[in-house]
């Protein structure tokens, strides 16, 4: 509450013409939401501003958040770690073990990640390590324990985005991107999806798939459904299953054995065979913040509580927030991406944590997690004919009649100079039109 009062008394010592609301210039400003912060660093001074107080929906910025609070409390060195375990006892013959494979998940997005692919396969991992156990023979199942609650869709979400990559939902246990490309015309999936039933229904125009929350019917509208060549991405409904299955098939072709029978081993006899390593959170938060990845930031959302609820990783979130100096109230955080639609962020809040987390211990982990202007991601196409290419780096986040941007002015060394966030909602011009008045006010400051 101390910090609302000081803000509004440093607007009132500010120059008369500092007080002059921006504007952005497009088409129908006038009936659309806007929210600007802009703040100098080094003088304190406010440069640009507009409603900042008012709650508006964030998109893809959200990102942003997540990552400030997963970087102060976990810290940029973090890594999501998964043991693999044989529970059970190994017979009079050791190559034989009595019970079962257990893969105890910690929700980590990056398995088998389609954005890490120089890592080896977690299934080639596993395999390995009981090689040189010298395990040939499994009396037992493969078990994947997922201790997380709600996991998968998150309610806020809309129906609509459940079959596609970006509305994939985060589990205790996660594979590929948590999605499978699809054939179509041949049925084909890689990776091999146990237990998929497809309808092909003919649509002229533009692909579209439907899938109920959790459900393994699917059905693809297309033009070119004959097309052997032709392909579509669908998010999985069960990560679990289709690594269940591809470990099982690696497990045969490499001569271990897996009887696949119920197995009760006595309890508290476990062998370690391998712990999985996530890369460390700089590289994924770089990756979630470069690539908007929806599954990445969902399950840093879920490491500031692990094992709790969702609700309760959003209120760890908040008090994270609250640690660092920021004041949290007027906001709504409903995930970690900013896929729901519900939520709510205003200007200045988001602005507060950028400064808070840049100003921190680990501020220069921080601001490198954020695409350069210009240069790279989903904002390398933003100001990259202007002598300001790489001089911001930005987050972007934009649905239908919404288009932000949060992060930073640099200097020339890369160091911020100022925060920026601009957020536009329910506007109706051309999405390019907007994004050029945004264009313009970046290269105005100063």
């Amino acid at each position: 509450m101390r910090q609302h009062l000081l803000f509004y008394l440093l607007l009132l010592l500010l120059p008369l013409n500092a007080l002059s609301q921006t504007r952005l210039g497009f088409e129908g400003e006038e009936s659309a939401s806007v929210g600007i912060y802009v703040k100098n660093l080094s003088t304190g001074q406010v440069v640009a501003w507009n409603d900042t107080a008012r709650a508006l929906a964030p998109a893809s910025i959200m990102k942003s958040v997540t990552c400030a609070a997963a970087i102060y409390s976990l810290g940029d060195k973090f890594n999501f770690i998964t043991p693999v375990y044989l529970e059970g006892q190994a017979e009079d013959n050791s190559s034989h073990w009595d019970g079962n494979l257990v893969v105890r998940s910690c929700g980590d997005p990056t398995i088998d990640s389609e954005l890490f692919k120089d890592r080896t396969a977690f299934s080639t991992e596993i395999v390995n390590a009981l090689k040189s156990l010298g395990i040939k023979s499994i009396s037992g199942k493969i078990i994947i324990r997922q201790p997380m609650l709600d996991q998968g869709w998150l309610p806020g979400w809309q129906i609509d985005d459940v079959p596609w990559p970006y509305g994939a939902g985060l589990f205790g246990f996660n594979y590929r991107d948590n999605y499978y490309s699809l054939w179509p015309a041949t049925g084909e999936t890689k990776p091999y999806v146990p237990d998929l039933k497809i309808t092909l229904q003919y649509k002229k125009g533009s692909t579209d798939l439907a899938r109920g929350v959790f459900s393994d019917n699917l059905i693809v509208y297309g033009s070119d459904l004959k097309n052997p060549k032709w392909k579509v991405n669908v998010s999985m409904n069960d990560p679990a299953r289709v690594f269940t299955y591809e470990l099982t098939q690696k497990l045969s072709a490499a001569g271990i054995k897996l009887s696949d029978k119920d197995v009760k081993p006595d309890a508290g006899k476990e062998l370690l065979v391998v712990e999985h390593y996530s890369p460390n959170a700089t590289a994924m938060l770089r990756k979630m913040m470069h690539e908007s990845h929806n599954l990445y930031a969902e399950g840093f959302l879920r490491a500031l509580a692990p094992g709790e609820s969702r609700e309760k990783a959003i209120l760890a979130e908040a008090r994270l927030l609250q640690e660092m100096g920021v004041f949290t109230g007027g906001n709504r955080v409903c995930d970690g991406s900013g896929l729901s639609r519900a939520n709510r962020l205003q200007p200045r809040f988001i602005a507060d944590v950028l400064e808070a987390a840049a100003l921190g211990e680990r501020g220069s982990a921080f601001v490198s997690t954020f695409p350069r202007a210009g240069k790279e991601g989903t904002v390398r196409n933003l100001l990259a004919k202007t002598s300001m290419a790489g001089r911001f780096a930005l987050k972007s986040g934009s649905m239908s009649g919404v288009q932000c941007y949060a992060g930073f002015k640099l200097d020339a060394n890369g160091k911020p100079t100022h925060t920026v966030v601009i957020m536009v909602n329910s506007f109706f011009c051309p999405r390019a039109q907007v994004r050029a008045s945004i264009e313009k006010l970046l290269l105005d400051i100063k």
